[in-house]
């Protein structure tokens, strides 16, 4: 699980992703397991409200456009605002937001939009020249760390379980 320093309206603070539940067109997180969630949007979905959630517990979430891009996050019923998020509708593109539970009984949350792109404190110190960065999509480093100079090695499949999976590989230059 990768980290990385996000800032939200508390400050400046790690966030270990963890990956959202998608089923049928919804996305579903359990705020109990974590307060940062990872969604990747691979179609038009719709944001159910958090299960588990503590009065003023806030989580951030990280939602990623997929390669083709242009798709659209809706919130469910439960949200204190309605309609859809603003993301960046770029392919690949990252779009931060927090959302605070306001009332767990009446299971209602609330979303700030956080303002890109100073919603991600730069990682990149985290990462010196000569390092390696794997991962299982395409995009150059920069753009997912917020700078630095990386050089392609290229990718390949790796077995992981019953099936394959393509990883990329990237190497920090400067």
């Amino acid at each position: 699980m990768r980290t990385e320093r996000v800032r939200t309206t508390d400050g400046v603070r790690e966030a270990a992703w963890i990956d959202a539940v998608v089923v049928s067109e919804r996305v579903w997180t359990d705020a109990s397991l974590g307060s940062s969630f990872r969604v990747i949007l691979t179609a038009d979905l719709a944001l159910a409200i958090p299960s588990n959630g503590a009065s003023g517990q806030r989580v951030v979430y990280r939602v990623e456009q997929d390669a083709v891009g242009s798709r659209t996050l809706t919130l469910d019923s439960g949200w204190t605002t309605v309609g859809s998020i603003s993301l960046t509708a770029t392919a690949g593109a990252v779009t931060y937001f927090e959302a605070t539970c306001v009332n767990p009984d009446a299971v209602t949350w609330a979303i700030q939009q956080t303002p890109q792109p100073s919603a991600v404190v730069p990682a990149i110190d985290s990462w010196p020249v000569g390092s390696v960065f794997m991962g299982s999509v395409a995009t150059n480093p920069n753009t997912l760390l917020g700078g630095g100079s990386w050089s392609s090695l290229g990718s390949g499949n790796v077995t992981i379980g019953a099936g394959t999976m393509t990883v990329y590989a990237w190497e920090r230059t400067a």
